[in-house]
């Protein structure tokens, strides 16, 4: 048994418990990692879903709301400009009248996701709306990485885990390379698509 199966059968409770606060710091990542780990055995799939998708959520929620009230102060503003250079080019009255499928597609672009998120808490987007989007896009994230961290399983499986597991800081660089060469791409492509919608309503909309 290597030392992070060990780690993972000794500490099951701490594991879920940094997979949880994990993924509002990083998802795609540990996401991907847990997946392999699910595949062979030592993590629960179910339970990693639910604690993926509440820790998400939570993340959601925590960036939304430091959106939202720290509005006007100097922190808020030192953030909003920074923030403005990731997510601020995407985030308009464009996006937001479309916010409902933009979500989906920002939780794929590690560039924007976060600062997006801070920028609709600070336009006081609909906190009801901003919920319910960000709930089934969260869900709609979590399934399709989980499948994708399944394949990931697979394919370590075939070549080995034990192989893997003792060489697992090369497969770490080499994953993390992968999603930042991909999200990078999802970003332009989705950047020029957002280029080519005409105007549309203001971004506070209210509750039909």
């Amino acid at each position: 048994m290597s030392g992070i199966e060990y780690f993972i059968h000794s500490n099951i409770a701490l594991v879920y418990i940094i997979i949880f606060f994990g993924v509002i710091i990083e998802g795609e990542g540990i996401v991907l990692f847990s997946s392999v780990f699910a595949w062979q055995g030592l993590l629960n799939w179910p339970l990693l879903t639910l604690v993926i998708i509440t820790g998400t959520i939570s993340g959601d929620l925590l960036w939304y709301g430091a959106g939202r009230y720290l509005k006007g102060t100097k922190f808020g503003c030192w953030l909003d400009k920074r923030y403005e250079k990731y997510g601020g080019a995407l985030l308009g009255d464009k996006v937001m009248a479309r916010y409902h499928w933009y979500a989906i597609l920002n939780k794929f672009m590690y560039f924007t996701t976060k600062p997006t998120i801070f920028l609709v808490g600070w336009h006081d987007f609909n906190f009801k709306k901003f919920l319910k989007i960000t709930s089934y896009s969260t869900v709609i994230w979590t399934l399709t990485m989980l499948l994708l961290g399944s394949i990931f399983g697979y394919t370590i499986h075939l070549i080995g885990f034990k192989k893997i597991v003792h060489r697992v800081e090369i497969f770490a660089v080499l994953l993390f390379v992968g999603i930042f060469i991909l999200e990078w791409g999802i970003k332009k492509l989705v950047t020029k698509r957002v280029l080519r919608i005409g105007p549309t309503s203001p971004i506070n909309q209210p509750e039909k």
